[in-house]
């Protein structure tokens, strides 16, 4: 019996032995695999075993215990002075498993480091921690520590510790801007072997937007934003009127104060701003519902209510101050609901469709529907002193995006590419074919100013 006993105790010191030197050499799983089955023993208590020795080998000695004595009296077997002897660790393991994969850290490094230089989506790095087995969290501080050498600009690895020359050799192989392909395709390939019956794209990997901005369509993603966020901030702003200054009978609500045309008194005014604030804070608002309303919908039962509250520059004031307000208040909801509504926009104007399809790529010269003026005509024009607008620094060198119907919203056949000087002149109070007329109009005057030129 007691012989019997001691057998027991020197084959859990032994796999307790092989668990440490596991957690010592990061052993790749395929290596762990061979060390459960050579101990008869399931992967997840060698697992187990394995993290309690990391904590260990990162100075945590807090476990006194009966376990945690053994844990560290095979910690200190392999103590060659201060630092740890691998080489004993891995002769110990050869000698039980034969050959092994001594450093399952590669994997997760390589594919961390392609990842701070792709910056994926979430849902990519989600897939990779799980095929690494590892946190989320820790694949993340692990990307972090390669992004730091992209932001630095780091050359050399003089300065750096011992873990981190190992990631520095990795990053080199990636680290330069020609490698960034070849970064992509790594983690193409990964995902790939991960899970081989899904039809994996670029898109999955980087997300539309980084995808497009890729294959040069710079400036259609950034018009495409800018009408999301419009779009948007009209549907927030009409849904902060409706709920915050009507009744349900369309009037205005009776505890609100409305102040007289072009009132100079600052402090009734801001006695009114405070007075329907506390309304406004105490009703509270449905964030979470707001992407499903439906923009047109909800602009046209507020647009007669709008013009009749605020017919005058003092109300408009207080709206602006109280929306601003209100806006600072709840930043972080209005946030989460922008992301939201970023996901229902996308179903009714898909933004590879409108990049591709509508705006074009970087290089296209593109052109107003109604007056005919091109991008390249816009900066012949401009290069010889023939627009004098003053907003020429920011606006019309590139085309904008108008509406056909102002009523119907950016539905792919409702949209068109206008000038500057197009869409802003024909606002919403004109339709496609009025505007195609005038139009005409235009076209005869930018003619007529470039002909003034070899006049």
């Amino acid at each position: 019996m007691e012989e019997s006993s001691k057998k027991n105790k020197a084959w859990e010191i032994h796999e307790r032995e092989l668990a440490f030197c596991c957690a010592l050499l990061d052993l790749s799983k395929e290596a762990r695999e061979k060390v459960a089955e050579h101990l008869e023993r399931k992967l997840p208590n060698i697992n187990n075993e394995v993290q309690a020795f990391k904590k260990i080998i990162n100075g945590d000695v807090s476990d006194t215990g009966k376990t945690g004595s053994i844990r560290l009296e095979i910690k200190d077997k392999y103590l060659s002075g201060t630092a740890f002897d691998t080489e004993k660790a891995a002769e110990h393991v050869k000698s039980c498993i034969g050959e092994f994969t001594e450093d399952s850290k590669d994997e997760f490094r390589i594919l961390a480091c392609c990842c701070a230089i792709v910056s994926p989506q979430v849902e990519i790095k989600k897939i990779l921690s799980e095929y690494l087995e590892t946190k989320l969290q820790s694949f993340n501080q692990e990307t972090t520590k390669f992004s730091t050498f992209i932001k630095n600009k780091t050359t050399d690895d003089s300065d750096l510790g011992k873990t981190d020359k190992k990631r520095f050799e990795i990053f080199k192989q990636h680290k330069d801007e020609s490698n960034y392909k070849d970064a992509l395709e790594v983690l193409f390939n990964k995902l790939k072997e991960i899970d081989p019956e899904r039809k994996w794209g670029m898109v999955d990997i980087l997300g539309v937007n980084k995808w497009l901005r890729s294959r040069d369509y710079v400036a259609a993603v950034d018009r495409y934003d800018s009408l999301c966020s419009r779009s948007f901030d009209r549907l927030l702003s009409d849904a902060f009127f409706e709920k915050f200054f009507m009744d349900t009978d369309g009037s205005p609500k009776k505890d609100f104060i409305f102040l007289e045309d072009n009132s100079s008194d600052e402090k009734e005014l801001e006695e009114a701003v405070s007075n329907n604030m506390s309304l406004i804070l105490a009703e509270g608002f449905d964030f979470e519902n707001l992407p499903q309303v439906d923009p047109l919908e909800l602009g046209s039962r507020v647009a007669k209510s709008i013009t009749e509250f605020f017919d005058n520059m003092t109300n408009v004031r207080m709206r602006n101050m109280l929306f601003e307000q209100w806006e600072e208040t709840h930043r972080s909801l209005i946030k989460q609901a922008k992301k939201i509504f970023r996901k229902e926009f996308d179903k009714v104007l898909d933004p590879e469709h409108f990049a591709v399809e509508i705006f074009g790529k970087d290089d296209f010269d593109r052109e107003c529907i109604y007056c005919g003026l091109t991008e390249s005509k816009t900066r012949f024009l401009k290069e010889n002193d023939l627009l004098f607008t003053k907003k020429l620094y920011c606006k019309g060198a590139t085309m904008e995006v108008d509406q056909k119907d102002a009523h119907k919203g950016y539905f792919p056949d409702n949209i068109v590419l206008a000038c500057y000087w197009c869409n802003n002149a024909k606002t919403d109070e004109f339709d496609f074919d009025e505007w195609m007329k005038v139009g005409k109009v235009f076209k005869d005057i930018w003619i007529a100013r470039k002909q003034s030129l070899i006049n």
